[in-house]
């Protein structure tokens, strides 16, 4: 029980740690124009474009502002942090490595749900006073902040998990293969799959079923829901890799 209480401690430092890094203020800044942009765009769109805005900001801004967010606060996180003593500092107060794991990744998928989402919700505010349908544009505006909220929940553990320790070309190609192969080999598994199981295919494919079920539940509630399960089993998987190096990296230090 104390380990669990003082994981938002945890949280905190990671968050302050990310604050440490110029790339963090850099990719918000990023953000904050990505949101004038897509207000402007809503502005001088026609309302039935306008009503998509939202999701074009979403998928936009996740791609290049959240994995600039992501690669940048992951880089041999784990490892600085073991040679910093950051590590041993939370251990010292009672923190198991997997609380620190969990902590250090709840802090990056925060930070790049707040560049994604914000600048979205920036958007949408501009896209529901430009639509001439309030209620569409606010479907769309819920399918576009789950999907925000989808992928920093998904790529800040991802990004530890292949970024955090090791040497940089390892951690680039771990990242990428992750992200890149199983779409480009999306055509092949899904042919393997069962039909109509395509979320399953890559994190993209996963992450777009997921807006989707949240824009239309009863048609695509199914797909989200076995979107959301592979990402949440993958969200495993990488605290279970962040935690084992965190433990191996503060071993090495301590020896």
């Amino acid at each position: 029980m104390r380990g669990s209480s003082r994981r938002p401690r945890v949280v905190a430092l990671g968050l302050w740690l990310l604050w440490r890094r110029p790339a963090t203020i850099a990719s918000l800044v990023v953000a904050a124009l990505g949101a004038i942009a897509a207000g402007l765009l809503s502005m001088r769109a026609a309302p039935a474009q306008a009503v998509q805005v939202p999701v074009l900001t979403a998928m936009v801004g996740a791609w290049s502002v959240g994995i600039m967010l992501a690669f940048s606060g992951a880089l041999r996180a784990i490892t600085n942090d073991a040679r910093q003593g950051v590590i041993a500092l939370v251990c010292a107060r009672g923190v198991r490595t997997r609380d620190y794991a969990l902590g250090r990744m709840v802090a990056l998928a925060a930070m790049v749900g707040l560049a994604t989402g914000g600048a979205t919700l920036v958007a949408a505010m501009w896209s529901i006073s430009a639509s001439g349908s309030a209620l569409a544009a606010l479907k769309t505006t819920c399918g576009a902040v789950a999907y925000c909220v989808t992928f920093a929940a998904t790529i800040g553990p991802v990004a530890l998990a292949a970024l955090g320790q090791g040497s940089r070309v390892a951690g680039y190609l771990s990242f990428l293969a992750v992200l890149v192969l199983p779409e480009l080999a999306a055509s092949w598994t899904s042919t393997v799959l069962p039909v109509g199981w395509h979320e399953l295919t890559s994190i993209p494919a996963a992450l777009d079923a997921v807006r989707a079920g949240i824009e239309s539940p009863r048609s695509e509630g199914l797909h989200a829901a076995r979107a959301l399960a592979v990402l949440g089993a993958l969200i495993a998987i990488s605290w279970a890799i962040v935690s084992s190096r965190a433990a191996r990296a503060q071993a090495r230090w301590d020896a």
